[in-house]
């Protein structure tokens, strides 16, 4: 939400902000990814 005002809004971008975005969106494919090829064990 925010970055859609930080560019259609505002017309401006942070550099911390897009930066902090694309290290999360990373993180969160990082993390799925893990999760789908980590075995499963137990019940």
């Amino acid at each position: 939400y925010l970055t859609y005002l930080e560019v259609y809004v505002i017309e401006a971008l942070c550099a911390w902000c897009v930066a902090s975005a694309v290290i999360i969106t990373v993180l969160a494919i990082v993390a799925a990814v893990a999760i789908r090829v980590a075995p499963q064990h137990g019940a």
